[in-house]
């Protein structure tokens, strides 16, 4: 989970491990997304990490509730309530709740025609595919029944990627690990197990310059590992130099906002600067960073313009981040100052869509010739970032608890609506529409 605030981020502290491969189906179509690149891609982070229970072997309400136990409204870990009216009765899990008096539901992520549909989702909305989130610390230490569900998550992206025509790849988090332990060992064990199960294979795992993408997210962050830089250009050295050919990677940095400079959120040092520009694609996060659009300008001017500049003299890749809004009233509920809801409002998309042409306008006046975005998140939820189908209305929410639903900002809008604006922002990336800074009042497939 990378929570951040304007200047803060908290450590995340759930991940996976790994299974054997399952059956992938047969390739798909001529319209299936080209896997040979990044470039020209729009791609989600998934985070795939809820859990239900009933869903075997399971029984905790991972995600959804702060203390693991069944939804009730006094518990809940998450922002936004998911839009199930396409969901099959065999991917609803009850919880203590109601919505209009009737029972309310959730879904448990690991269950396959579940992921099936989200992967579907990023199809009929124009989403290249996504980065599945593994997070180090739980594939380090967490039970055996929870990296098995998160497992069976990834295992079935890769199934789903291939019948829709999308695209994937791994993204390792070293949110939470200590400097004592082997999160170096953990990934380079997980990371062989993948490859040698076949994850890798079929033509749906995404690579870059001729390698499977692996993205490592938390280098640079001073309250990350490692405080060492050469621990964390070991890291990179491995996947791109120093494994065996079949385990080698190009690697996508999640980096601190602020790595250019090496100011801010990042650590300081030209040993710093070096690891920064050891990634084939650097991603520098700014979920949290501005609080509005007139923030985001000045951002925009003093960060990603030079940022261009910088990773073309380098000859790496720049993937700017974008995200429709943030809260974690919730999540928080806990903390003796709980945060107001609704922190960084969506105001109907407009947020949202001022980032992307913000970041595609730079694209456009550098004349870059490599040009992605990274969409935070598909279905995160927990923090209000979720692009994917939500409560609408109060009305469509559970009648008990705190929800935010996409009304908030007094406009009404229907569940979908950033996915389709997220349609609207990867056809001006490719160059199918041209690029505008006003937001289509009726985005989305025709």
């Amino acid at each position: 989970m990378r929570i951040v605030s304007a200047t803060l981020r908290t450590a995340a502290a759930i991940g996976a491990c790994v299974i054997l491969g399952a059956a992938v189906a047969a390739e798909p179509d001529s319209a299936a997304v080209d896997g040979s690149t990044l470039n020209g891609k729009i791609l989600c982070g998934y985070q795939a990490w809820f859990t239900a229970a009933g869903h075997e072997p399971n029984g905790r309400w991972i995600h959804w509730a702060l203390d693991q136990k069944t939804p009730d409204g006094t518990n809940l870990a998450v922002e936004m309530y998911p839009d199930l009216r396409e969901f099959g009765s065999d991917e609803l899990f009850p919880t203590q709740m109601t919505v209009g008096g009737k029972p309310a539901f959730l879904y448990s992520a690991g269950v396959k025609p579940t992921v099936a549909r989200h992967l579907r989702w990023m199809r009929e909305y124009g989403i290249d595919g996504a980065f599945v989130q593994r997070f180090v610390r739980t594939h380090h230490d967490a039970d055996a029944a929870y990296k098995k569900l998160l497992d069976e998550a990834l295992w079935n992206v890769r199934e789903a990627a291939a019948a829709e025509g999308r695209v994937f790849a791994v993204m390792y988090d070293i949110s939470g690990m200590r400097e004592e332990e082997d999160w170096l060992g953990c990934i380079q064990k997980d990371w062989r197990k993948l490859v040698d199960a076949g994850l890798t294979e079929g033509g749906r795992y995404v690579h870059e310059r001729g390698r499977p993408v692996v993205g490592i997210w938390g280098f640079g962050f001073p309250d990350r590992v490692p405080s060492d830089p050469g621990k964390a250009l070991e890291a990179i050295d491995w996947f791109k130099k120093e494994a065996p050919e079949r385990y080698r990677a190009a690697l996508f940095g999640g980096v601190p906002t602020f790595w250019r400079s090496g100011t801010g959120d990042s650590r300081r040092g030209k040993e710093w600067a070096a690891v920064y520009r050891a990634f084939d694609v650097v991603s520098p996060w700014t979920v949290g960073r501005f609080k509005d659009l007139p923030q985001f300008e000045r951002f925009k001017k003093h960060q990603i313009s030079a940022d261009l500049d910088e990773t073309r003299k380098a000859g790496i890749g720049y993937c700017p981040v974008i995200w429709p809004g943030f809260s974690w009233h919730n999540l928080k509920a806990k903390e003796a100052k709980r945060p107001v809801k609704n922190e960084i409002p969506r105001k109907g998309g407009d947020h949202y869509w001022g980032l992307a042409h913000g970041a595609l306008d730079a694209f456009q006046a550098k004349t870059a010739d490599f040009r992605m975005i990274y969409v935070a998140m598909f279905d995160e939820v927990d923090e209000g970032t979720a692009i994917y189908k939500v409560a609408a209305t109060a009305a469509d929410a559970p009648d008990q608890g705190s929800w935010l639903t996409l009304d908030a900002d007094g406009r009404q809008l229907p569940s979908d609506w950033y996915l389709r604006l997220t349609y609207e922002i990867g056809r001006m990336l490719r160059g199918e529409t041209p690029l505008t800074a006003v937001r289509p009042d009726a985005p989305g497939p025709r």
